[in-house]
């Protein structure tokens, strides 16, 4: 099941690319939004399983997996697929917007004062 969720996901954010007037013609853009939606997809639908204590070492890895520092893993074509943006934080941080293949820090989207607000012992 988490398979499925995973390619409806990446199949549900590819559909940018069938938004009549997004431009196609630049390859690395086309590469790099294919890349996001594949590692926002990942992130939500099968790192997202794991306990809290468990996703700051996930994170780590899987930044090491997408950045081709993993020793018998090939990396992805000479090229690092994670933002630059996400050394600020975990990969759990972002929120990826494919037509403007952009990386926003949920937090800075976030309204502050009730984040602030919100109970330290809450169960979500």
């Amino acid at each position: 099941m988490m398979i499925q969720g995973f390619l409806r996901l990446w199949r549900s954010l590819l559909k940018v690319f069938d938004t009549e007037g997004f431009a196609k013609d630049d390859k690395k853009v086309n590469i790099s939004i294919i890349d996001s939606c594949f590692v926002w997809s990942a992130t939500w639908s099968l790192l997202c399983s794991v306990d809290t204590q468990y996703r700051k070492p996930l994170d780590a890895f899987f930044k090491k997996v997408c950045n081709g520092e993993i020793d018998g893993l090939q990396k992805f074509n000479g090229r690092k697929i994670l933002p630059g943006v996400m050394d600020r934080g975990t990969i759990y941080d972002y929120i990826y917007f494919p037509d403007k293949n952009e990386w926003k820090a949920w937090l800075d989207l976030a309204n502050k004062d009730d984040v602030d607000k919100f109970p330290k012992d809450a169960q979500v």
